[in-house]
């Protein structure tokens, strides 16, 4: 079957499957597909003989939802091989950027835990709404994160910022290997933070606000794009 333009979520589905990422309340679909190409022998010191991939060619498939539910857009595109900090974007500025990569095992190579999905096209932000906070959150080096138990763990590289509103209370950030860090976010309020980590007999994330002038220059960055539904809660 072929994918035209208006073509449903679940045809979409069965030719193709379960996205391996999912945006924007499912109005973004992400594939990835990796293939290996040539062998070689490996002889261990103990053991039986096998094989391994001389390399590997991949596949980002980017498909687009309009409010309906219908497909607008697709755009297959190929890695440029750069390496895990290069980025991948569409005509419409959508990208992918990978944190790492297992070169010997490619297959199902972007998961939300290690590949970050941010749109270019940013268009200026609305005020914040009275029942409402706002969350503004830079990272100096690629940090893998989790806003609030409920939501997946993501990743955060350097030139990409978090802008997101949020309900007004305390909220959570975990980090793997690291303490949880917390903040306070009231009612038609920005929040400025830069994630790190720090070492005292364990790692521990650090937030700190950002300045007025680091501010301006976080909300001209792309945008991260947060996982819709956790990977391991979805059920369709």
């Amino acid at each position: 079957m072929a994918l035209e333009t208006g073509t449903d979520r679940d045809s979409v589905r069965a030719v193709l499957g379960e996205a391996d990422l999912r945006r924007e309340h499912d109005r973004l679909w992400i594939y990835g597909w990796s293939q290996g190409h040539g062998k070689w022998l490996v002889v261990p010191w103990a053991g039986s003989p096998g094989t391994l991939p001389m390399y590997h060619t991949s596949r980002v498939l980017f498909v687009e939802f309009d409010d309906a539910g219908k497909l607008s857009s697709k755009q297959l595109l190929q890695p440029s091989g750069k390496g895990s900090d290069s980025d991948i974007c569409t005509d419409q500025l959508l990208c992918i950027i990978e944190s790492e990569r297992d070169s010997a095992n490619e297959v199902g190579w972007i998961s939300d835990r290690n590949t970050a999905v941010f749109s270019k096209n940013v268009a200026p932000d609305a005020p914040v709404a009275e029942d409402a906070c706002r969350l503004v959150m830079v990272s100096d080096t690629g940090t893998h994160f989790r806003l609030d138990p409920q939501l997946s763990f993501a990743y955060l590289p350097t030139p990409v910022a978090v802008v997101l509103d949020l309900s007004p209370g305390e909220h959570t950030i975990s980090s793997p290997g690291a303490s949880d860090a917390s903040f306070a976010c009231g009612a038609a309020q920005t929040v400025a933070l830069k994630l790190g980590e720090t070492f005292d007999a364990g790692w521990h994330l650090q937030l700190t606000s950002l300045t007025d002038v680091e501010l301006a220059a976080a909300l001209t960055r792309p945008r991260l794009l947060l996982p819709d539904v956790p990977t391991e809660d979805r059920t369709d």
